[in-house]
């Protein structure tokens, strides 16, 4: 279930309470419904100002299940929130037309003892019609960083004491959306990743897509 309300031209609240932690089928499918799921609801709210190249959202979730302690210090916790916040931000041209450039950044946090990121930060820039000839087409350039949690990062090195403990992981990303119709695009997506996994002892990794859209 969603509720969204517009109390003005600049305000956009969203409410939003889909089931909690999924119990999936072996296609990945989720029927099962319990109390030990607990209920999960987030709500967002959207800051449009009129006629300004920039729109600004901050929102918070919470999930009334029960989640084990990442340092395995003691029970599990009751219930797990988090909260984030993001700006985007036209930097030229119109929507939709050769020339436009968008922008966008965000971060969020949740409590290190129930989960294993703490915070991650990411930002992205996308500009339409950069390629002469191609211009429906939008290419993607963006930049990640999750930090994982103190207690997972001690926990993983009591366990494991051989290895390095841990830390973070970035993944720099870039893609080219080739629009051939209203109903068939291309994507090659090109992403490097530091530190794979939060594991620092882990090599860095190179890895391309290619992503195909028909819609019929």
């Amino acid at each position: 279930m969603a509720l969204t309300s517009k109390p003005n031209r600049r305000w956009t609240d969203t409410f939003d309470s889909p089931a909690g932690d999924p119990h999936l089928t072996r296609h990945g499918l989720h029927y099962r419904l319990g109390g030990a799921q607990g209920c999960f609801a987030i709500a967002e709210a959207v800051l449009t100002p009129v006629g300004g190249p920039a729109r600004y959202l901050v929102g918070a979730w919470y999930h009334t299940a029960e989640f084990a302690d990442m340092g395995n210090r003691g029970p599990a916790h009751s219930g797990n929130y988090g909260a984030y916040a993001s700006v985007e931000r036209t930097l030229r041209g119109k929507s939709g037309a050769a020339g436009y450039v968008t922008g966008h950044l965000r971060a969020g946090f949740a409590p290190a003892d129930r989960n294993a990121i703490a915070w991650a930060v990411d930002a992205a820039v996308s500009a339409t019609g950069l390629i002469p000839g191609r211009a429906a087409d939008v290419t993607t350039l963006g930049f990640v960083h999750a930090a994982l949690g103190q207690p997972f990062s001690a926990a993983a090195a009591a366990a494991d004491p051989t290895s390095p403990a841990p830390d973070f992981e970035e993944a720099a990303e870039l893609s080219h959306n080739l629009v051939f119709s209203e109903r068939f695009s291309l994507q090659p997506d090109l992403q490097y990743i530091r530190h794979p996994g939060g594991s620092p002892s882990l090599p860095d990794a190179t890895v391309l897509l290619l992503r195909a859209k028909l819609a019929f």
